[in-house]
């Protein structure tokens, strides 16, 4: 996702997203207010839980375009949480243990991931 969101930073649909958004900032100075609403609705049209390739939401941006450090992070615990459970399940493989409590967590996932939690 990284490779793509750099590839995405470096095309043409960022200029163009850029050269949109500096006009609207032009435009917000001279007070346009149909541009201003016009360009509003843009961001606000896609809803994220029907995207079906998060590499192009519309108009050729990826979902996570103006990701910043802490979305990566969140998502990388979230994806490390997410195999912690699978790979329990898989290693335990007992009926009358169906998870991990959360006051065992930071000790399985410093054990499966060498990390502190």
């Amino acid at each position: 996702w990284q490779a793509k969101h750099k590839e995405y930073n470096n095309s043409a649909a960022k200029k163009a997203k850029d050269e949109k958004r500096r006009k609207h900032e032009e435009s917000k100075k001279g007070g346009d207010d149909a541009i201003e609403e016009e360009a509003a609705n843009d961001a606000e049209d896609v809803d994220i839980f029907s995207v079906e390739d998060i590499c192009d939401v519309g108009n050729g941006e990826p979902l996570f375009s103006n990701f910043g450090f802490e979305d990566w992070a969140l998502l990388q615990l979230r994806f490390d949480l997410y195999t912690l459970q699978l790979a329990f399940k898989k290693d335990v493989d007992d009926e009358e243990r169906i998870g991990i409590t959360e006051a065992h967590m930071a000790f399985y996932y410093n054990k499966y991931y060498k990390k502190q939690l």
